[in-house]
């Protein structure tokens, strides 16, 4: 996950962090902080348990937030269609990485300038059957970390 041009309208730098979530899910991803950036790349991976069923999937969407002594302010944000991941196909490839441009559907930034800049992010969906691509991922990145490699980094 990664972002660009990201601070208030007018302002300088930011210290920004993403929330991803599935709606539905109880479980978020949150990433860590990243001081004085407006260019953070984040190296977080997550995964959100999901039932295909046949459904129209739920839109993954993504918050972004500046980090503040008192707390956190709204950056914008983003919902990504990830059905395609559900076709056979594609079931265990990582979708083609896209930019996002962050938008602010409920307005809260209006007063301050409006919305400015995007995310980047890669994803994919593993069904059961699939599972051992991620156990033998879980395995590379141990091996990396152990050897000082930071495999996580999307760029």
């Amino acid at each position: 996950l990664l972002a660009r041009d990201l601070a208030l309208i007018g302002q300088g730098k930011s210290d920004p962090f993403a929330v991803v979530e599935l709606p539905g899910m109880s479980n978020k991803i949150t990433t860590d902080v990243i001081s004085d950036n407006t260019n953070p790349i984040w190296a977080k991976r997550g995964t959100f348990p999901y039932l295909n069923k046949g459904l129209k999937a739920p839109r993954l969407k993504v918050l972004v937030f500046d980090d503040d002594t008192v707390g956190k302010n709204y950056l914008g944000e983003v919902e990504i269609d990830w059905m395609p991941c559900l076709k056979n196909e594609m079931k265990g490839k990582w979708m083609k990485q896209k930019v996002f441009e962050l938008t602010d559907p409920d307005n809260k930034l209006r007063s301050k300038g409006g919305v400015k800049g995007s995310v980047a992010l890669k994803i994919r969906y593993i069904p059961d059957n699939l599972k051992n691509i991620l156990d033998e991922e879980e395995r590379k990145l141990k091996r990396d970390k152990l050897n000082g490699i930071n495999s996580d980094r999307i760029e």
